[in-house]
């Protein structure tokens, strides 16, 4: 019985001193996501408070997803409370809208330190595609800059997250992520930004055999690469965080004329351009832009 309780001891000291030997940025790096029952895999009650109503509006979940159903002159609505400090964090999750008249759709993450409220950042409006499923991708530090005149985010100690439709909608939400954003162990190497001789640049857009535009991008760098796409009034209606591995991706967007924004961590702007397409726009293969 001491033999086994020696053994013991020593792997417990072996734990120990291997974590106390690791670098704090290892510990501390990923937290994971801070959000509870992100997946909506346990009832709703874990994690999130449901705030519809009234006249029939409600939040319930359905095959793991999260379905809101608002009726006219209601909102179906949850929030979660995330206690943290940490900084550089990015907000996402999958929606799929369908609309009725006068209806929206509101996310919003809300900043707060102790019993004050240090700002917030938010969108809202009906431009989300109908009948597939979209990404909403935010940098919480870019995302707070954009929407509030070019400041800083603020320190916090806590979160406060909103999901919310209004009127005559329904919309089917999943995968509900703040986190810092990953960076794959298996991503090569890349060089510093100050030894570049080009930024992250995009390549090529066109719009796809199935209506929407497609992008290439050149030079991305290993994390931090930014796209924001704003309508003609200058609404945000999509942004993503490029993977290093997914330099070809496209976007689902209505007809119309947009901006295009790209930029890194640093927050200074990579490229501006302006992109378009009607019913009579030419639709094109990637194969057509590769020259034999």
């Amino acid at each position: 019985m001491k033999r086994r309780l020696l053994v013991i001891s020593f792997i417990n000291i072996a734990l120990i001193l291997a974590f106390a030997l690791l670098p704090s940025s290892f510990i501390s790096a990923n937290p994971g996501n801070l959000v509870v029952n992100g997946d909506f895999s346990s009832p709703l009650t874990t994690g999130w408070t449901d705030q519809s109503g009234p006249f029939g509006s409600t939040a319930s979940i359905v095959s793991q997803q999260l379905l809101l159903h608002s009726v006219s002159g209601s909102d179906a609505e949850v929030s979660q409370t995330i206690f943290t400090t940490q900084p550089n964090l990015t907000f996402k999750f999958d929606i799929n809208p369908s609309y009725g008249q006068g209806s929206s759709i509101y996310y919003c993450v809300m900043l707060w330190k102790g019993n004050n409220l240090q700002g917030s950042c938010s969108w809202s409006g009906s431009s989300i595609p109908i009948g597939t499923w979209t990404t909403i991708d935010k940098y919480l530090p870019q995302w707070y800059k954009d929407t509030n005149g070019g400041a800083d985010i603020p320190d916090y100690d806590r979160i406060v997250v909103w999901l919310r439709i209004n009127n005559v909608c329904d919309a089917t939400l999943d995968n509900v992520f703040l986190e810092i954003p990953a960076v794959s162990a298996a991503v090569p190497a890349v060089a510093p930004i100050e030894t570049r001789t080009m930024p992250m640049t995009c390549y090529q857009v066109w719009v796809n055999k199935k209506g929407n535009f497609e992008f290439i991008f050149w030079y991305l760098y290993a994390d931090s690469n930014w796209i924001t796409i704003y309508d003609k009034d200058s609404k945000e209606v999509f942004s993503k965080n490029i993977p290093f591995d997914g330099p070809d991706f496209e976007i689902a967007l209505p007809d119309g004329m947009y901006t295009v924004k790209t930029f890194t961590d640093n927050r200074d702007i990579l490229q501006t351009f302006t992109i378009g397409k009607d019913a009579n726009t030419p639709r094109h293969d990637l194969s057509d832009f590769v020259q034999e």
